[in-house]
């Protein structure tokens, strides 16, 4: 496959011939002009987006002001007739906010018009989530529908966590208070999730400090802190078999049969026990998370077969008790990783941030949104069928924080459609994809990458058909944040040749 051309001598040269001729064919009336306000102050963005709009009675220009009514936008048509303009959709003050950064117009079928909102935010589980949000409208401007694609619902994972503590005799008075105020800390930055904790001490025997049902009722603070020290053996594998029967899948503890079960386990020696129960395969057969946090001269790889897979990342090994404070914030992230609650803590995103609608286009009767946020801001790209029914399109190789989506086109090549998408964050320069599809899957056909660090490359995107025969025959890309010397901004022309497709 050949690569698009760069912007070199010769494809100006190419774009020039093409584009001559028909400039040859009329003028532009500099002097005759129509200027539209929408009666807006300077602070609303009147004009930020614009398209042209026609139904059975009448020609409009659609201009969006997305910084409208304290900034959730409001719609307008103008009148190349009439040389005025009239709302025709304000956004709710409490909805999303900048309706109209972003508009599409369907001209097959019955004529419609998309504005995107890309900044619908809500919270969930005390994080902030935010999407995006489109409203549709027919051929006579009314509100038809909305759309939230990329939305993330607020699906509280239910987790039952329980720390199996060492009470055993080479622990000193304040190793065990050290025990317990590290739980304290953990229970407390997990206080408003749907994680539910229990603790039981063990040694030679066992002992259930707090079940889940006293956590809900805020007993477990005051039985922790009364629980006293065992002073014994260090009984492991006993005291795992006792938190599988007693307390993780025990109603009577409070426990949630479908909740994901998880263990952290905190002890300064080696089991003194062999594991005449098996508690270790018990744990893999029924998919429990395990943390071992093992503290002084314990044999860490011995301790580490009591961890999930994969055991590096879930052992910690830590000097003496002082050590568990500099261990919290890692632990923290990874609970909040299984939870699937995302905020400061937490590092991986699907759809939380997804921010929808970030740009739009129509091929047909199928809307193409940008969601520049998905995927730990990669991004992709979402098809809206007229169903409503919604297909995600990435590019495995994307790199996280690329911002791809920012822009999307469509265009057709030997009678083949196109979609084009800008990643203008791509290793700091950006990056143009070209997407075709086969076998009924859009897959990456062609890539060109920018050049200068900052540039933006792909922020803007614009297909063009010259002769208006149904084929694209240049890309035009927008780097607006290049620079030169004498020069800030730079548009790229690429000619597209059969081989993209």
């Amino acid at each position: 496959m050949e690569k698009m051309s760069p912007l070199s001598l010769l494809s100006v040269l190419i774009s020039l011939a093409a584009i001559v001729p028909v400039f040859l064919s009329f003028t532009i009336d500099d002097v005759h002009t129509k200027t539209f306000t929408g009666k807006t102050s300077n602070t609303e963005y009147f004009g930020y987006k614009a398209l042209q709009f026609k139904n059975e009675s009448a020609k409009w220009i659609v201009v969006s002001a997305p910084m409208k009514r304290n900034g959730t936008g409001g719609l307008y048509q103008c009148s190349p007739q009439r040389g005025d303009c009239q709302p025709f959709y304000f956004a709710e003050e409490d909805s999303a906010k900048s309706t109209g950064m972003a508009l599409a117009s369907k001209s097959t079928g019955p004529t419609q018009i998309t504005a995107c909102s890309h900044s619908l935010a809500h919270e969930c589980d005390s994080n902030s989530y935010l999407n995006g949000l489109c409203y549709q409208f027919n051929d006579q401007l009314m509100l038809k529908n909305n759309i939230t694609a990329a939305y993330q619902e607020c699906t509280k994972g239910k987790v039952d966590l329980v720390f199996l503590f060492d009470g055993s005799e080479s622990l000193k008075a304040e190793d065990f208070q050290k025990n317990k105020q590290f739980i304290i800390d953990i229970m407390k930055s997990f206080s408003n999730t749907s994680i539910q904790f229990a603790a039981v001490q063990f040694s030679k025997f066992f002992s259930t400090v707090f079940t889940f049902k006293d956590y809900h009722t805020n007993e477990a603070w005051d039985l922790l802190s009364k629980e006293v020290h065992m002073k014994s053996l260090t009984n492991t594998y006993g005291a795992i078999n006792y938190v599988l029967e007693k307390i993780l899948y025990n109603a009577t503890a409070g426990a949630i049969p479908d909740a994901t079960k998880v263990l952290v386990i905190i002890t300064d020696g080696t089991p003194t026990e062999l594991d005449y129960y098996k508690s270790v395969p018990a744990l893999d057969e029924r998919t429990i998370i395990r943390y071992v946090i093992g503290v002084g001269k314990v044999d860490l790889q011995t301790l580490s077969h009591l961890a999930s897979e994969p055991k590096a990342n879930s052992t910690f090994k830590i000097y003496d008790y002082n050590g568990l404070t500099n261990i919290l914030d890692g632990l923290q992230k990874k609970i909040f990783n299984i939870e699937g609650t995302q905020n400061k803590l937490g590092k991986t995103f699907k759809n939380e941030m997804s921010q929808s609608g970030f740009s739009a286009v129509y091929l047909k009767d199928t809307l193409i949104l940008g969601t520049v946020g998905s995927n730990n801001w990669r991004g992709s790209l979402i098809e809206v069928g007229p169903e409503s029914v919604y297909h995600e399109i990435t590019d495995p190789q994307m790199e996280e924080d690329s911002y791809m989506g920012y822009s999307v086109e469509v265009g057709r090549k030997s009678n083949k459609d196109l979609y084009f998408s800008g990643a203008p964050r791509y290793q700091h320069t950006g990056q143009v994809l070209v997407f075709h599809q086969t076998n009924g899957n859009w897959t990456v056909a062609e890539t060109k990458k920018g050049e200068q660090i900052g540039e933006y490359f792909g922020a803007v995107l614009c297909a063009v058909d010259i002769d208006s025969d149904g084929e694209t025959d240049f890309l035009l890309v927008g780097a607006p944040l290049y620079h030169g010397s004498q020069s800030e901004g730079r548009m790229f022309v690429y000619n597209l040749t059969a081989q993209v497709t």
